[in-house]
């Protein structure tokens, strides 16, 4: 059926009209954050682009590294980039997009600092601290740049929660209370044309950083680049990976050979980090990033062999995380079991390989001093099955974690633990041994998908799996995208935070969801 065409309303036409007529307008909103905005030399930080000219190009560039995004239809991106160990001062981050040229500034210290900019064409700049606050405590926010004697609306997850008045230097500095809702929230701040958003992590368990308040905030003369910079912060102690419950996500070196050829990629999604390759560093260590953002302690990486693709890309991944001092550990997923019999002597062969090459790596996960390793399974598999292992792993005593089948409680022999598999289910596992969650799952080849995703059954999953005390809790999958599988940041779930919300709902502990229909 021919449908009329679609009237604009008023205010999006006297837009688009102004944009043409008025060179500066439609920049007025573009704007890019930076997370954290201090720190020592080397730190990975965040870089989120808001109201940029939509599906364009933009570069990042921090001294003679540059990254290149595309933002998406409503003109976002988010980037990771290391500041070079080097740098010293104020080094500047430069975004370029469609003739946009903004600039954030990281202030080089000696310890991780929780504070955050968000800077505009020009030299407008917003900073404010903590990022991460505990709900009902004081926020600081300090702009520089803005238009000079102009009304300043700071709004929160919505709400309203200050209104000042900028100098005649055009800054303007206050202090506002944290709202009590809980996660990831958008803060807003107006000035005239002016619009610049920020990103703020309301937690409710008391572990934000506390962050006091300059001096005499009312003053409205704060300079964000001048001001005395916050009590070093530092970051919270991982715990010993070895110690149960262990949360472990399930991972896949498979890219770019499982995205397919052409414009047809073998995933329903978008990632936010384009269809990668799983040899680029740099992706592994926003990966890395990302898991740890997530509060995982180990990634279960798909192996299918010695001298296959995934056991090449496992040793970079090693690699990787030393380089960036992750404290993430890494297993294998041993894929054969899946799809036939490996016999006992292939079993202890591959084992041995293991130990050999990787069991030694600090990174590698071990439990109780011996190496962790989970395998695969098929609907064929039986008590025989454990016998295998079980003969194969004499005199090499490896960790081993084997998929359920039916029956497998009655085995003479029991592995050390055992796992399920099983992501079209949202929750699942042998009770006392494990407990999965799974975001979703939608086949590329499926026209629907067989669990659907919904971020607050998502978070309910999640704090079911933290209070069933489970040793292992895993999250199926961080990016097995031909299943849709994924938590890995993707545009169709993107969050204020830039990890996405079920990297969001792990790193809350599935924490805040709102009330919604059964699960």
């Amino acid at each position: 059926m021919l449908r009329p065409p679609r009237l604009l309303p008023r205010a999006a036409v006297l837009a688009a009209a102004l944009s043409l007529l008025v060179p500066g307008f439609a920049r007025a909103a573009a704007s890019v954050s930076l997370q954290p905005a201090a720190g020592p030399a080397g730190s990975l930080v965040t870089l989120r682009g808001a109201g940029l000219p939509a599906r364009r190009a933009a570069t990042v560039r921090v001294g003679s590294r540059k990254v290149r995004v595309v933002a998406d239809r409503r003109g976002r991106f988010v980037a990771r980039v290391r500041i070079p160990q080097g740098a010293k001062g104020r080094p500047a981050l430069i975004t370029r997009a469609a003739g946009l040229r903004i600039a954030n500034h990281f202030a080089v210290m000696g310890d991780t600092v929780d504070i955050g900019e968000v800077a505009g064409p020009g030299r407008v700049r917003l900073r404010w601290m903590p990022v991460r606050a505990q709900a009902g405590s004081p926020l600081a926010l300090h702009g520089v740049g803005l238009p000079r004697h102009r009304r300043v609306l700071i709004s929160l997850a919505g709400k309203r929660v200050a209104a000042v008045r900028s100098t005649r230097a055009g800054r303007f500095a206050t202090v506002v209370t944290a709202p009590t809702t809980v996660g990831a929230l958008v803060g807003v701040v107006r000035a005239g044309r002016l619009r610049l958003t920020f990103a703020l992590n309301v937690l409710a368990d008391g572990s934000a950083p506390s962050t006091r308040p300059p001096a005499n905030p009312a003053s409205g003369t704060g300079d964000p680049a001048k001001a005395p910079a916050p009590a070093p912060v530092a970051p919270a102690p991982d715990k010993p990976t070895d110690q149960f419950p262990i949360r472990a996500a399930f991972y896949y070196p498979w890219f770019p050979e499982t995205w397919g050829s052409g414009s047809s990629k073998y995933t329903h999604y978008h990632p936010t980090a384009g269809y990668y390759s799983s040899d680029d560093t740099a992706v592994i260590a926003r990966q890395l990033d990302e898991l740890r953002y997530g509060r995982v302690d180990a990634a279960i990486s798909s192996w299918w062999g010695q001298g296959h693709s995934t056991d090449r890309r496992l040793s970079t991944l090693l690699s990787v995380t030393h380089s960036t001092g992750s404290p993430i550990k890494w297993a294998i997923y041993y894929e054969n079991e899946g799809w036939g019999n490996p016999s006992p002597a292939q079993l202890a062969s591959d084992l041995a390989y293991v130990r050999d090459k990787y069991a030694s790596d600090p990174s590698y996960l071990k439990v109780g001093g011996r190496f962790v390793v989970f395998a695969y399974g098929d609907a064929g598999d039986n008590c025989s099955m454990v016998d295998r292992w079980r003969q194969a792993n004499a005199g090499i005593n490896a960790y081993i974690v084997l998929k359920i089948f039916p029956g497998y409680t009655g085995c003479a022999a029991q592995p050390d633990a055992w796992h399920e598999y099983a992501p079209a289910v949202r929750e699942t596992g042998p009770p006392g041994q494990s407990f999965a969650v799974s975001p979703g799952f939608w086949l590329a080849s499926d026209s629907s998908p067989r669990l659907n995703r919904d971020p607050g059954c998502f978070r309910q999953a999640v704090r079911d799996m933290v209070a069933s005390g489970a040793p292992w809790q895993l999250v199926t999958t961080f990016d097995e995208w031909g299943e849709g599988t994924s938590v890995e940041p993707a545009s169709e779930w993107q969050t204020p935070s830039g990890y996405g919300a079920y990297l969001d709902a792990l790193h809350d502990n599935g924490a805040g969801a709102a009330p919604g229909p059964p699960c």
